[in-house]
């Protein structure tokens, strides 16, 4: 659980809240980037408040979760969809006219689907990640009290599904051009999506973005990458699991190219909560000092130590939200 909240900088994520459906044990658990690196920043002891969308019929692990583990979430937390709704005049022979039905949320009879995905762990402890259903994320839209909040210099990271960049770029095109700059990080789960323009776009309004690569180092993709966030004058972190990290600091005059090694260790959990690890643990460090080389090396110390865990988590993180 967190430590002392004073001692450390309130932090704010936006992303996916999601349902992990671990197919083999038929066990569902709480999980998405955004909930996971939540739980990370408040075990260091960071105020957290969570941008998301929920399911309200399908919320209680969720609400669970984050009141274990003292995360803020805002009053948009459950997504309701648009009402049942009809337009009605009255005529002048006192007659209704009634147009404009809109279904909502009664065609579903319900409050939306969940955010989730499919959960198996292969023999070499690899997720294999399936049959993801965006559900109610994909209405995500932050209302102006979270778009007020998102501008208001609270370091703020976007876990960058598809939903999460479009929300970013409309809050950056509303911002005024002399309004200060937020801190903002992002990290591109969803970047197998973006073409290299979208990929630029994005990043020229982070400080600092983050890529777990599938590939080698030296793939031709990830040049064009780190050649892409200098031209920002931005700082970009390429993963790539246990062969190593990539660091570009693009901030002063001169770029700076920086490779990490890293520690590989037997996997006896899983690797599923590498990444997450890696990020919050990373960017905690970041936004608190901005020194590149201890944030690369405090997010691969807690990367490493995820191995251990078969979950993103840790199991006690779950006691209240098994289903």
């Amino acid at each position: 659980m967190a430590g002392n909240d004073q001692a450390r900088s309130a932090l704010r994520l936006v992303g996916p809240a999601s349902i992990d459906r671990y197919i083999e044990e038929a066990v569902e658990l709480p999980g998405g980037g955004a909930l996971n690196m939540a739980y990370h920043w408040r075990s260091a002891g960071h105020p957290v408040t969570l941008l998301s969308r929920v399911a309200r019929d399908h919320a209680m692990a969720f609400d669970r979760f984050v009141t274990q583990h003292g995360i803020t979430v805002t009053d948009g937390w459950y997504a309701l969809g648009d009402p049942c709704s009809i337009d009605i005049r009255i005529t002048d022979d006192r007659q209704p006219a009634m147009d404009g039905f809109v279904e909502g949320v009664l065609g579903e009879f319900a409050l939306g689907d969940p955010c989730s995905i499919d959960i198996r762990i292969t023999d070499d402890r690899q997720p294999a990640m399936d049959g993801f259903v965006e559900g109610v994320l994909g209405e995500f839209r932050p209302d102006p009290t979270e778009v007020d909040a998102i501008v208001d210099g609270t370091p703020t990271h976007f876990v960058l599904v598809d939903v999460v960049d479009a929300a970013l770029h409309a809050i950056a095109a509303d911002r005024p051009a002399d309004a200060t700059r937020a801190r903002w990080t992002g990290d591109f789960l969803g970047f197998r999506h973006m073409t290299g323009e979208r990929f630029s776009a994005t990043m020229a309004h982070l400080e600092l973005g983050i890529v777990g690569w599938p590939g080698d180092p030296d793939d031709v993709k990830v040049t064009e990458l780190a050649a892409r966030a200098a031209d920002l004058g931005r700082t970009l972190v390429v993963t790539f699991g246990s062969q190593g990290i990539l660091a570009v600091d693009a901030r002063g005059s001169d770029r700076v190219d920086r490779w990490f090694d890293v520690d590989a260790r037997q996997v006896t959990g899983s690797t599923i909560g590498c990444g997450d690890a890696f990020a919050a643990a990373a960017l905690s460090t970041w936004f608190e000092t901005s020194d590149l080389a201890a944030a690369v090396d405090a997010g691969r110390r807690l990367g490493a130590n995820a191995t251990e865990w078969v979950r993103p988590l840790p199991d006690s993180a779950y006691a209240t939200s098994r289903s």
